[in-house]
C-alpha cells in the first residue's frame, strides 16, 4: 500500500495547482460585493486559513498564502502590547480583454493589491504602515442604483450602509456593523439626509469584540463610496482595549488597566 502524502505536500500542492491551473472555479476571485471584500481577494488570513507555520497561513478555498514576520514584542506590565509583524503578502487578480483585431489576439493585465481600493477591501493600506497594532476605518457604500424621482443633475444612492473595519497588523479585516439597525441598508430619500446609526458597532466574525465610535456616525448619501479613519475605543472580550485616533493605535489597555502608549508608527 501507498504512504499516505504528508498534509504539508498536500497543501502546498493545492496552492501550485491554483497557480497552474486558474481556471479551477475554486482558485478564482469572485467579484466583490460593495462595501465588503469577497473572500477569495480578502486580504490577510480569511476564515477557514490552516496555519502552515508561525509565519504563514494558506486559504484552501483560494490557494492564497499570507506570510508575515514577527519582528518585535511591544508591551510593558501586563497584556498591554503588541507583536510588531512586517507583512509579505500581496494579492493580485489577472484579467483578460480581447483585442478583434485584425488579427484578433488577447491581452492579459495583472491588477495587484499595491494601491487597494474598494473592490479589495480598504482604501487604507496596512502595508503602508506595517508596524500598527492595527488600523479602524469607517467604511460608506451604497447600493449602486441611483434613485429616481429627484431633482435633475442629483445623484442620490437608494440605499446607504455604514460599516466600521478593523484592519489587523497582517491585513485581516473584520468588520463590524451598527448595533442599532443590526447594519440594515438605510435610505436618505431625495433630501440626502445623512442618517444616523450611533456609536457602537459589534464584529460580525463572533469575536465578541465591540468598537465604540468617538462621535454618531451617520451614512454618507453619495455614489461613491470611501473610506475614512476615525477615533474611537475598540474592546475585546478579555478586556483588553485599543484606543484609536485618526484611524491609528495610540493607546493599549489590559484588563487590569496595564497601559502602553503607541506613538511615531
Amino acid at each position: 500500500m501507498p504512504s499516505a502524502i504528508p498534509k504539508r505536500h498536500v497543501l502546498l500542492s493545492s496552492a501550485l495547482l491554483c497557480v497552474l491551473v486558474p481556471s479551477i472555479a475554486g482558485c478564482q476571485g469572485s467579484e466583490a460585493w460593495p462595501g465588503s471584500t469577497a473572500p477569495a481577494v480578502a486580504p490577510g488570513t480569511t476564515p477557514g486559513s490552516y496555519g502552515l507555520s508561525d509565519l504563514e497561513t494558506i486559504d484552501l478555498y483560494s490557494g492564497k498564502v499570507n506570510f508575515t514576520i514577527p519582528v518585535r514584542d511591544i508591551g510593558g506590565r501586563g497584556a498591554a502590547g503588541y507583536r510588531i509583524t512586517l507583512p509579505l503578502q500581496r494579492g493580485w487578480t489577472v484579467s483578460a480583454q480581447t483585442d478583434p483585431g485584425p488579427p484578433s489576439s488577447t491581452i492579459y493585465i495583472v491588477e495587484t493589491q499595491q494601491d487597494p481600493d474598494w473592490i479589495y477591501g480598504s482604501l487604507v493600506d496596512v502595508a503602508e504602515r506595517p508596524y500598527t497594532p492595527g488600523l479602524m476605518v469607517m467604511r460608506s457604500f451604497n447600493d449602486n442604483q441611483t434613485m429616481t424621482g429627484c431633482p435633475c443633475c442629483i445623484q442620490i444612492p437608494v440605499f446607504t450602509l455604514t460599516k466600521m473595519v478593523y484592519i489587523a497588523p497582517d491585513g485581516t479585516e473584520t468588520e463590524f456593523i451598527d448595533q442599532l439597525t443590526g447594519g440594515q441598508p438605510l435610505a436618505p430619500g431625495c433630501n440626502a439626509v445623512a442618517q444616523p446609526r450611533g456609536t457602537v458597532f459589534v464584529a460580525v466574525d463572533g469575536s465578541a469584540r465591540t468598537f465604540v465610535a468617538g462621535g454618531t456616525v451617520s451614512d454618507f448619501p453619495q455614489m461613491q463610496a470611501q473610506d475614512v479613519l476615525v477615533a474611537g475605543t475598540l474592546f475585546f472580550p478579555d478586556g483588553t482595549r485599543y484606543v484609536f485616533n485618526r484611524g491609528e493605535v495610540t493607546d493599549i489597555y489590559d484588563a487590569k488597566g496595564n497601559h502602553t502608549q503607541v506613538d511615531g508608527i
